[in-house]
């Protein structure tokens, strides 16, 4: 249901758009370039309602792939027993739309020396998909909103090391 209505949007908003267009350059004198400008007044009046996401895409981008690669020391972390641990860092910093960040650690459970880390990141959408809230999810439209090395690889690699998982010793 939520996609129909999402192309009864996407159509109005283009009649709209058009609309826009045609008043915006109605006075334009009829030459070569006419149609050129028309068509992108037309693009940039369409793209508006995303630019915060699409700004925000390059930016995401950026910083995952900065922040979210696995720390660790390959021969500390071999044949040992650890408990996970995650940590809230908040919202992300210096980006238009709201994201928030958490980090995973794998500590030793007998030095409870921190053996493994890394971050996932998450960002909501931009004003338009917080506006419109279908299902109460403010995913982005343009860019995918969430990062990070992928429990399937940790997994991976925690096996590949003969790594053991365990819950948080009790007493702590």
């Amino acid at each position: 249901m939520s996609g129909l209505i999402l192309i009864f949007i996407m159509v109005l908003w283009v009649m709209a758009v058009k609309a826009m267009t045609i008043f915006f350059t109605k006075s334009m004198p009829i030459n070569g370039f006419t149609k050129t400008v028309k068509m992108l007044v037309f693009t940039l009046i369409f793209v508006l309602p995303f630019a915060d996401e699409i700004v925000d895409g390059f930016q995401f981008r950026a910083l995952c792939e900065v922040e979210t690669q696995l720390k660790y020391d390959e021969a500390k972390l071999a044949n040992k027993t650890v408990y996970p641990q995650t940590i809230n860092l908040g919202d992300l910093k210096g980006m238009t739309v709201l994201g928030n960040a958490y980090a995973k650690a794998y500590v030793d459970a007998k030095t409870h020396e921190l053996l493994l880390s890394y971050k996932v990141l998450h960002a909501d959408g931009g004003w338009l998909s917080r506006a419109i809230a279908f299902n109460s999810v403010h995913q982005p439209y343009t860019f995918n909103g969430h990062c990070g090395p992928g429990a399937i690889n940790v997994q991976r690699l925690l096996k590949s090391l003969n790594v053991t998982v365990i819950q948080k010793p009790s007493g702590e």
